[in-house]
């Protein structure tokens, strides 16, 4: 079933386009498959991907509306869209913003490459500070769609998959 969700035009007017997920068994376990759908004919002058913000805005949005607490490891995203009246569809690769996940309490391990470092990110944690860590990890299972957002790292246009088909 596709939903509507609407998100800001080129001009920050209000467009609308639709998605749906499909749920695939991989290996035994359950993964979501994101389908966004441009509509042209209701969005005059606007597409999603008129600005790169719109898309991760999208992407985001329906994280935090449908997959609240899913793992991001096991969400794929992708683009529905006509090019010359053929349908074509993309991927659309994104990664976490560790920035965000961290603010907002997620889980991490920091390393740091000297201990005069890691004494010193230690002594300004004491001050109410913070030494950014030379190496940050997160464990999939901790990295959701509830804590941190997503960034677009690729065009979707350069990432076509499929074309007439």
């Amino acid at each position: 079933m596709k939903k509507e969700i609407i998100y800001p035009g080129n001009d920050k007017q209000p467009c609308v386009a639709k998605y749906e997920i499909q749920h695939e068994a991989v290996n035994n376990i359950n993964h979501a498959k994101v389908i966004i759908h441009e509509l042209y004919e209701e969005n005059p002058g606007g597409t999603i991907l008129g600005h790169p913000e719109i898309c991760e805005y999208l992407v985001n949005k329906i994280l935090i509306r449908d997959l609240h607490g899913v793992r991001l490891d096991f969400i794929e995203f992708y683009y529905a869209w006509k090019n010359n009246g053929e349908d074509v569809v993309s991927e659309i690769r994104y990664q976490l913003d560790s920035k965000t996940f961290i603010q907002n309490g997620g889980k991490y391990n920091s390393t740091y490459f000297s201990i005069f470092r890691q004494f010193k990110a230690w002594l300004v944690s004491l001050l109410g500070g913070i030494i950014v860590p030379d190496r940050i990890d997160f464990l999939s299972y901790d990295v959701t769609a509830a804590i941190g957002e997503v960034r677009v790292t690729e065009d979707p246009l350069q990432c076509v998959i499929n074309q007439g088909e």
